[in-house]
């Protein structure tokens, strides 16, 4: 199997706007000619239809419906195995998208020593900041 060159990873695929972005942008990466894949922290609770899109992976079998503790624990976890996806499929750049995906792209790479590009996307409103 041939190495992925770029990762879009976020924390799923569920029916939120940051994860519909990322499945427009993968779409039209791929129509460009990108080699990439989607990489996701967990499943979602509804199936992800892949009609033209680029392969869907898991790091782990946390559900999009388990606890926020729990997932808030796994981060280390997610990033040494997000570490050994980037070694195995030479991955030269992870774009991720919200903190918990921006915080296990960032680990990967100071903890785990994984070689990559470092892209970090968050999805917010400046209202939410404000408080």
């Amino acid at each position: 199997m041939k190495g992925a060159t770029a990762v879009l990873l976020v924390n799923s695929l569920g029916t939120g706007g940051a994860e519909k972005a990322v499945s427009s942008a993968a779409r039209r990466l791929r129509l460009q000619g990108h080699d990439l894949r989607i990489v996701c922290l967990e499943r979602p609770r509804e199936r992800y239809e892949q009609a033209d899109g680029p392969a869907v992976e898991y790091l782990s079998s946390l559900s999009d419906s388990s606890g926020a503790a729990l997932k808030l624990l796994v981060v280390p976890v997610l990033a040494f195995r997000l570490a050994r996806y980037i070694a195995r499929f030479q991955v030269s750049a992870v774009m991720s998208h919200l903190f918990r995906a921006n915080y296990v792209n960032v680990l990967a790479r100071l903890l785990a020593g994984a070689a990559h590009r470092v892209f970090l996307v968050n999805h917010t409103r400046i209202s939410r900041l404000s408080n």
